[in-house]
């Protein structure tokens, strides 16, 4: 009989804890799951929000309206997180207009040092992070940002090395094609193409030292390259 009552009494403190483990565990969903919920509607706030400020930004005419607008983007831009958010919409902003906007928008992110924001995506040990940051770097035209990619042209990720060696020449212009020829990693067909284009675009020319040091380059890449700028005379 008592052997009973103590099996009993076990058996009812067993389910108490295990229906008690049960309502934190869905009361740990709950609260994931809320969180996130309003994470991401203050997220989707903000972004909206910076979105109309960097319309009328580019929008404007008057300096006093834009200087305005742009005091108004720096004090909703007060932390981290809408930092990177308003880099976004800086990046997304850049990517699908062009001239005065354009301007304005790459001024605003060097006013902003928005570039450190894409310094620490370069110098992440997150590969993905690496690239947007190359990627936001480059865009932007921020030279300085040079020194902090140059030591990806050596990652393990062959694609972080690919988009450093883009940036590398999207920056520095021949400079930085001197620094791929000390390489003696062959180049793929689409990087090869990319400098290419970037420095026709760039109405870049080399001169004849810069030309030898391309062509006595171990890569192949690199040779032919120096083969295309002398045939189509980018050499001053």
């Amino acid at each position: 009989m008592i052997e009973e009552v103590f099996d009993d009494v076990l058996l009812l403190r067993t389910i108490y804890v295990l229906v008690g483990f049960a309502v934190l565990f869905l009361l740990f969903i709950f609260y994931v799951r809320f969180s996130y919920v309003r994470e991401r509607r203050w997220r989707r706030s903000v972004r909206s929000l910076c979105q109309q400020l960097l319309a009328r930004y580019v929008n404007l005419h008057e300096e006093e309206e834009v200087a305005a607008v742009r005091k108004r983007i720096k004090k909703v831009a007060n932390s981290p997180e809408k930092r990177q958010i308003l880099l976004e919409e800086v990046i997304e902003l850049y990517n699908n207009f062009n001239g005065v906007a354009s301007d304005r928008v790459k001024k605003l992110y060097k006013e902003m040092r928005l570039y450190e924001l894409s310094v620490r995506k370069v110098e992440s040990f997150i590969w993905h992070e690496n690239i947007e940051g190359i990627v936001e770097l480059s865009l932007m035209n921020y030279g300085k940002g040079v020194k902090y990619i140059r030591p990806l042209l050596l990652h393990s990720n062959r694609e972080v090395r690919r988009k450093a060696k883009i940036a590398i020449v999207e920056l520095n212009k021949i400079e930085g094609l001197r620094e791929l020829a000390e390489l003696p990693e062959e180049m793929s067909d689409w990087t090869y193409l990319s400098i290419l284009s970037i420095l026709k675009r760039s109405h870049s020319k080399i001169n004849t030292t810069d030309l030898q040091v391309l062509k006595e380059s171990e890569s192949q890449s690199i040779r032919s390259l120096a083969g295309h700028l002398e045939k189509y005379m980018l050499v001053s």
